[in-house]
Parts: structure tokens; C-alpha cells; sequence
């Protein structure tokens, strides 16, 4: 979920700068900017969770249940 709202997130930047008149090399420099601070701040939050707490074990256990290598995909 955090994925895909930060995705919305991205894409509301893109038409932003699409509509205030960017041209295509600043709409990629903000769609780029943006990709990596989002996708280097989940690495960071995820980094310094507490792995004993009952919020980092669900999302453990979300993910390996998420992953088609997990099992049946049902």
C-alpha cells in the first residue's frame, strides 16, 4: 500500500509540472528526484524498524505471503 501511494504521490508531481508548463527534462528531473527519495527513504524506514516489534513482524509476514515463490497463489 505505501508503494502504490507513493506511486499516486510521484505521479501528482509529474502532472504538476506537467500543467505549471515543465518541459520534458524538468517533468524527468522531478519524476527521477522524487523515485529515488521515495525509494531510499522506505529502504531507511525499513532499516530502523525494531524487528521485534509486532508492526515489523506483520509486514514480514505480508510480504513472504505476498510472493508467488511463497506457495499456491490463491
Amino acid at each position: 500500500m505505501a508503494v502504490i501511494s507513493l506511486n499516486v504521490f510521484n505521479l501528482f508531481l509529474w502532472l504538476l509540472t506537467y500543467r505549471l508548463g515543465g518541459d520534458a527534462t524538468v517533468q524527468f528531473l522531478v519524476v527521477s528526484f522524487v523515485g529515488i527519495f521515495n525509494t531510499s527513504g522506505i529502504y531507511w524506514i525499513v532499516r530502523r524498524l525494531n524487528h521485534d516489534h509486532l508492526f515489523y513482524r506483520t509486514l514480514k509476514r505480508v510480504a513472504e505471503k505476498s510472493h508467488v515463490e511463497a506457495g499456491k497463489v490463491s
